[in-house]
């Protein structure tokens, strides 16, 4: 079972991710996969969207509010959030 307070951050985390999606990725298609065992929970959202750049050295991540605030919910909850850009297939 979870706290209200964590059910509320992996809401808006789920709610944040799907935001994005559909502002940003121009997808057609998107999933999201919900897997809990006894002692963790993973959600790994994907969409077929033209993807996100992955900041080359040296620059410092092009991140906006909604990564952001995912990424600090996951912190709140001592989870991990996780970005894998792949080029013209969206995020994961």
């Amino acid at each position: 079972m979870f706290s209200k307070e964590h059910e509320i951050h992996l809401y808006r985390i789920v709610q944040e991710s799907v935001n994005n999606i559909i502002r940003h990725s121009e997808a057609t298609r998107a999933s999201i996969e919900v897997r809990r065992d006894q002692r963790t929970i993973t959600i790994a959202i994907e969409d077929n969207g033209k993807g996100i750049a992955r900041p080359t050295d040296g620059d410092s991540p092009r991140r906006g509010l909604g990564l952001v605030g995912i990424s600090e919910r996951a912190r709140l909850l001592g989870a991990k959030h996780r970005l894998c850009p792949r080029p013209a297939k969206g995020q994961r």
